[in-house]
């Protein structure tokens, strides 16, 4: 069918948290799969002008071929958290709920760095409560329809568009 779902993906530490990923990939037929073959075994020079066409040409059959369903990554921590927090709090001197309250400004400025106002909006409540309450981190995709790679490569144009187009949730704690 072409589907590609993996439902669970979990790496998980005693003590330390839980990394979990999800992925649903629609297009990822024998197909598909023959162009990744036949692209890594040509002989294409990727230096030559027509060689860089061909690589082009075939990297939008794909991206039109392969769409996302839906994907995530979510952190659960089981102890790791609290103890980096408490160990940058300690390299700068103070305790560990000053140094929160310190980094807490920190989070949009670095991420407005990206320039996606949108972005900022979206990461800092999350980062923010979780910096409060170390319990969880998830970042996910779910468009309301499959979405083929080529127009999400269109979209990044717009990158507030994209995170529109992806439907991008990041929460924290839940």
């Amino acid at each position: 069918t072409g589907d590609f779902n993996m439902s669970e993906f979990a790496l998980d530490f005693a003590n330390i948290g839980a990394l979990n990923i999800k992925l649903d990939l629609k297009g990822f037929t024998a197909a598909v799969l023959d162009k990744i073959y036949a692209m890594q075994a040509s002989d294409i020079d990727p230096t030559s002008e027509e060689g860089q066409a061909k690589q082009m040409m075939l990297g939008m059959e794909l991206a039109q071929a392969l769409s996302i369903g839906g994907a995530s990554i979510r952190y659960d921590d089981a102890g790791l958290a609290p103890h980096v927090l408490d160990f940058f709090a300690a390299q700068s001197g103070v305790a560990r709920e000053q140094f929160v309250q310190v980094m807490k400004p920190a989070i949009p400025q670095m991420i407005n760095q990206a320039g996606i106002p949108q972005l900022t909006a979206l990461v800092t409540p999350a980062a923010e409560a979780f910096l409060d309450n170390p319990e969880s981190f998830e970042i996910s995709v779910k468009p309301a329809a499959p979405t083929s790679f080529l127009v999400l490569a269109a979209a990044a144009a717009n990158p507030a568009g994209l995170i529109q187009a992806l439907n991008l949730a990041v929460t924290a704690n839940q």
